[in-house]
């Protein structure tokens, strides 16, 4: 077939620019809703997210949130209705590495930093009545804190060194690995972040905070001695000291989310397949405290895959 040099553009060019929603966050008294949107940049050669404001009652036409800007991703909001993202804008600090930070938007339009780890912030997580936050950010072999973590990136860098050992095979699925592994802080308002613990060097930012802000949750991801178990830590928010700790030969834990009173983590929980047995996924209850696991689906016949599992936002009420 002959194309037409001046026809219609071709379905495939018109599909691919096509804007792509990627993320969507809900006021807590559910006033706004924010989506993350992928659109090409003005050299129609990779998407860049900006944020978007949709009204949930349907009466006001969407447009980009005021003060947003390309790069803008992953919305959430704070217990207090604090608009929530990370973005890897200047922040005008000279001597710092660089990556994406956290930041807030206000309603007018002002952008503050909030945190900001060298090398940069993959994911985040807020408490939904507490002023908590997790973040997911990586720190280099050797680095006991941030501070020796952004000394080794700077000499890195200084010394041209992009070369990583692997002394381990790792499954990966297409993504870059090492030297940095992901770990998840949490955020104070007034106090240093505290690490809570190493995810794994597939680590994926699957994190939670207890609505109160008094725990925190993660997995951690699969090692070579065992590629089809991950585990799923409970820590001390304050401290970053483990409570509970929990895996299952050949099962995947992924999405933990907290209940609204902090009483259980529900988790998706995967059975890998094998010869003898075929892939299976089912949502799982965690306790906290004891680490007793029960299934909440045992005789669904349908998967509960992808995506998190939706919590009532009723203390007490254990609808999801």
């Amino acid at each position: 077939m002959t194309a037409m040099v001046n026809g219609p553009r071709p379905f495939h060019d018109r599909l691919v620019a096509q804007p792509r929603p990627t993320g969507l966050a809900l006021a807590p008294d559910g006033t706004r809703l924010i989506l993350s949107v992928q659109a090409l940049d003005d050299e129609g050669t990779r998407y860049m997210p900006e944020l978007w404001e949709v009204d949930p009652a349907g009466e006001r036409d969407p447009r980009r949130v005021p003060g947003s800007r390309q790069g803008d991703s992953a919305p959430a909001f704070a217990a207090d209705g604090t608009l929530l993202f990370l973005s890897d804008r200047e922040s005008g600090e000279c001597d710092e590495e660089p990556g994406p930070s956290l930041w807030s938007l206000t309603d007018g339009g002002e952008a503050e930093r909030i945190a900001h780890h060298p090398g940069g912030t993959t994911a985040f997580t807020a408490a939904a009545r507490a002023d908590a936050l997790a973040c997911t950010a990586a720190l280099l072999p050797g680095a006991k804190d941030l501070r020796t973590h952004s000394e080794l990136l700077r000499r890195r860098r200084r010394a041209g060194v992009n070369a990583v050992l692997y002394e381990a095979t790792i499954g990966s699925e297409g993504g870059e690995l090492g030297p940095a592994e992901p770990h998840t802080f949490v955020l104070g308002r007034d106090s240093p972040p505290v690490d809570a613990g190493g995810q794994g060097l597939e680590g994926a930012g699957d994190t939670a905070l207890s609505p109160d802000g008094s725990l925190v949750a993660y997995t951690r991801a699969p090692t070579a001695a065992a590629p089809d178990t991950n585990t799923v830590v409970i820590a001390d928010a304050a401290t970053g000291v483990r409570r509970t700790t929990l895996s299952r030969p050949g099962h995947q834990y992924y999405s933990p989310v907290f209940t609204a009173d902090g009483t259980r983590l529900i988790c998706q929980r995967q059975k890998e397949e094998t010869y003898d047995s075929e892939w299976q996924v089912t949502l799982v209850a965690l306790d906290p405290v004891s680490g007793q696991e029960t299934d909440l689906l045992p005789d669904f016949d349908n998967w509960p895959w992808p995506g998190r599992a939706i919590c009532s936002p009723v203390p007490g009420d254990l609808t999801l």
